[in-house]
Parts: C-alpha cells; sequence; structure tokens
C-alpha cells in the first residue's frame, strides 16, 4: 500500500505506521513505565502532550509542502504520535481520578475493541471523506469513533468475539 513506502522512500512491505512498529514501541513504554513505576508529574505530561502534538503539525506542514499530501486526510503520522500518546499516558498516571464523573470512564472497557474496530473502519470513512463538505470532512475522526464503539458493542453479542474486544 501507499503507507509501505515511507517518504524517505524506504520500502517496508507494510503500513510504517500502522504495522507493528508504533505497536511496539507502545508496548515498550507501558512495560517500562510499569517496570520502573514511574509516577510523572502533570507539568511533564504536559510538556510531552505539546511536543508531540508540535512535531505531528510539523510533520503534516512537512509532507504537505514537500510532497503535497493532504494534511487533513493524513491519519499516518509518525514523529510526534509516540510522544503525544506518551504524554496522555502521562496525563492519566499523574490524575488517576481524571474523568471519574464524566460518561467517558464507562467507556474504558471498550478501548481495545474501539481500537481494532478503528483500524478497519478508517479506510471505509476515508473512501467517503471526498464526497462530504470540508467541514463534515473534519468530523470525520468523530464518525470513525462512534461507529467503531457502536461495532465494538455489537461485537460483544457474540461470545467468541466478546473475548477479543473487551
Amino acid at each position: 500500500g501507499p503507507l509501505s513506502i515511507t517518504p524517505l522512500g524506504i520500502h517496508t512491505g507494510i503500513g510504517y505506521y500502522l504495522g507493528p512498529f508504533v505497536s511496539t514501541l507502545f508496548v515498550g513504554i507501558g512495560a517500562l513505565i510499569a517496570k520502573k513505576e514511574l509516577k510523572p508529574s502533570r507539568q511533564l505530561a504536559c510538556w510531552l502532550i505539546f511536543a508531540g502534538l508540535a512535531m505531528q503539525l510539523g510533520e503534516s506542514l512537512l509532507l504537505h509542502t514537500i510532497y503535497g499530501w493532504d494534511h487533513f486526510r493524513q491519519t499516518g503520522y509518525i514523529a510526534g504520535t509516540v510522544i503525544y500518546a506518551t504524554g496522555f499516558l502521562f496525563l492519566a498516571l499523574a490524575i488517576p481520578s481524571m474523568g471519574n464523573k464524566t460518561g467517558f470512564s464507562r467507556l474504558g472497557k471498550f478501548t481495545l475493541g474501539i481500537y481494532l474496530t478503528h483500524m478497519m473502519l478508517i479506510p471505509v470513512a476515508q473512501e467517503f471523506y471526498g464526497s462530504l463538505p470540508r467541514l463534515l470532512g473534519e468530523a470525520g475522526p468523530l464518525g470513525v469513533l462512534a461507529a467503531s464503539l457502536l461495532l465494538t458493542v455489537i461485537l460483544m453479542q457474540l461470545p467468541y468475539v466478546r473475548r477479543i474486544v473487551t
């Protein structure tokens, strides 16, 4: 696929973003944090979030400027994703009670299912982005999240699949 060739031209044969590369980094970071029993500060978490976001925005601008990629359709950011996600992990560790009084805390049991199903729904949604007005196209990620949640709830009704998505 087109994401199997990185912007540097290295052919990996697999999607460099959706493949095992980023997932392995996330598992390694999680294992390291669990082993070291790190208790990061809110300030460090916020710095990582903003640094990762800045890197993603910079990567988007670079890819748009050099390769002409439409940064509103690109989903495979590499440079800042690990830092950005680690920042949110640190924020959750720094403020463990954050979100307890919101409806989002009830969605925690669907996390794995949403992650797994959104990987299947992103290519489907990308087919429709081109035919949508620009504003609706920008709301696409929320649509994918909602569809992933719905699909996960449906899949939870199947006994053999329930163990995979919860």
